[in-house]
């Protein structure tokens, strides 16, 4: 009998503790939803992509946040994540971000530099706008050299096969590639949001940023990357599953394949700088 009311006990306080942790979610998210959302965006499946794993059918579906940077150091750009280093994370930005300028390099034997320290800050994503223009210009510039040189060592396997690659990556860009840029962090969303205020344009998100330790006679400046998102992908509701894998039929595309987004998402940020999906609209196989 002991046993029995103390196996009901377990079993209450689990369910109680079960009752609250999502009277704390719903609360979290309310709190998130109340008000003025921070943005609200309409990106597409170039932005806001299925992951690549496959996915039971009877799972839930969540949409990958995909964003780039021009790199300081490379003529084309990057995706996010782990080695994202655009050009205006530069020194004087670190140390904006709250970064010792004196612990951005060191004397050391380079197999015993200091591990890496990241903070949070706020990051400004940028739907098209300049940051796309010039990565649509870095692309057909590499087209036009890939032409060039493809005219003056015709059949050269080598020559051909870059054309090739460039041909390839031009097509992307225009039709499947992000147009989400990483422009600039802060760590005052308030002097950020009155700098980039329209908020059909700009994101403000939460993100990991640690520098790149340099030894200290290096005459480089001193950068930082961008490690990730404090939020990386966006749970999405059952209604819009459904849309979505409509549209899709089950089908995950590689990341370098050339093909135009198949559906488009308004999503909106709250007060806590975390999104949600709004509405889902398919577009045409055309679009």
């Amino acid at each position: 009998m002991k046993t029995f009311f103390t196996s009901k006990r377990l079993f209450l306080f689990a369910f109680l503790v079960l009752v609250i942790a999502n009277i704390a979610v719903f609360a979290a998210v309310s709190a998130n939803r109340s008000g003025e959302a921070s943005s609200r965006i309409v990106l597409t499946e170039r932005e806001l992509q299925l992951p690549y794993r496959n996915l039971k059918e009877d799972s839930g579906m969540s949409l990958n946040i995909a964003w780039r940077t021009l790199d300081a150091n490379y003529t084309g750009t990057s995706y996010g994540g782990g080695w994202a280093t655009p050009e205006w994370l530069n020194e004087k930005k670190m140390a904006e971000l709250g970064f010792d300028p004196a612990r951005l390099c060191t004397n050391a034997d380079i197999r015993k530099r200091p591990p890496a320290f990241s903070k949070v800050a706020f990051l400004v994503l940028e739907y098209g706008g300049a940051p796309y223009d010039e990565a649509l210009h870095r692309a057909d510039t590499a087209l036009a050299i890939a032409k060039n040189e493809a005219a003056k060592y015709p059949g050269k396997n080598d020559v051909t096969n870059a054309l090739e690659m460039a041909e390839h990556e031009t097509q992307r860009e225009r039709i499947a590639d992000s147009r989400l840029f990483a422009i600039d962090a802060g760590l005052d969303t308030a002097i950020l949001r009155q700098k980039y205020h329209d908020r059909s344009r700009y994101i403000l998100v939460k993100a990991q940023i640690e520098p790149i330790i340099s030894l200290c006679n290096e005459k480089e400046d001193r950068e930082g990357r961008i490690t990730k998102l404090s939020i990386t992908s966006v749970h999405v509701p059952l209604q819009f599953k459904k849309s979505i894998d409509a549209a899709t039929m089950g089908e995950k595309r590689n990341w370098n394949e050339s093909k135009p987004p198949r559906y488009e998402v308004t999503l909106a940020y709250g007060k806590n700088y975390e999104p949600w999906i709004v509405s889902v609209r398919i577009l045409d196989a055309k679009n």
